[in-house]
């Protein structure tokens, strides 16, 4: 799991609502509707865009570079110094390379400007009403 650092929250009357968690590959409806804050749990592919700076950091992971900022969801092996966007899991298996990330409205929406996303898979999240 990995994080955006350092997060970025606007709203900070969000310390004062109660939080609505949700779940399913979609943001709410009323998120967009009564443009609420919220924070959003994800699974993506990811790369980023040509002359920008990258924000993303792992920090849970071993399978990404600690408080790096990364500049794509494919794993790098330092042993033979090549990134790869997919391994093999415990039980032989291959898996994409797609780590699972946290991070508010704001960052979200930045995230989705800076870096190529493909294969976006929303897992859950709270927005605050």
């Amino acid at each position: 799991m990995s994080v955006a650092f350092p997060p970025k929250i606007i709203d900070e009357s969000i310390y004062e609502k109660e939080p609505i968690f949700w779940s399913g590959n979609a943001l709410p409806s009323i998120i967009t509707q009564k443009n609420l804050s919220y924070i959003v749990r994800f699974k993506a592919c990811f790369n980023l865009k040509k002359g920008k700076e990258p924000f993303v950091m792992n920090k849970t992971s071993f399978l990404y570079p600690f408080n790096k900022a990364l500049t794509t969801s494919d794993i790098y092996d330092s042993k033979s110094k090549k990134y790869y966007s997919q391994y093999l899991d415990k039980n032989g298996n291959i898996v994409k390379s797609k780590p699972t990330l946290i991070l508010t409205s704001d960052d979200f929406k930045l995230f989705q400007e800076l870096y190529i996303v493909k294969d976006l898979e929303i897992l859950d999240g709270c927005y605050f009403l």
